[in-house]
C-alpha cells in the first residue's frame, strides 16, 4: 500500500492513499451475502412452522412496527401436526 503523510501548518498529520478499501468492501459484501441467505432461509422455515407464508419475512421492513411484528411472529409457537408447508 502506498501511504502518504502530510504535516499541516497547525501540526496535525494527515494520511492519504491506500487502495485496500475496495478489497475490504468486497470482502465485507461477500461475507454479508454469505450470512444473509441462510438467515433468510431459517426465518422462512420458522414462518412455515407457524403455518404462515415465507413472504411474512418482509414485514420487518415496515417502518415503526415491522420489526416488532416480525419478532412476535418468530416467537409464536409452532402449529401442532402437519401444516400446508409440510
Amino acid at each position: 500500500m502506498d501511504w502518504t503523510t502530510t504535516t499541516n501548518s497547525d501540526g496535525t498529520v494527515e494520511a492519504t492513499g491506500g487502495g485496500g478499501s475496495v478489497l475490504w468492501i468486497l470482502v465485507v459484501a461477500l461475507i454479508s451475502l454469505a450470512l444473509a441467505l441462510p438467515s433468510i432461509s431459517v426465518s422462512v422455515r420458522r414462518l412455515h412452522d407457524t403455518n404462515r407464508s415465507g413472504w411474512w419475512y418482509w414485514i420487518g421492513f415496515v417502518p415503526c412496527i415491522g420489526g416488532i411484528w416480525y419478532v412476535i411472529l418468530m416467537l409464536t409457537s409452532s402449529s401442532p401436526g402437519q401444516n400446508q408447508y409440510g
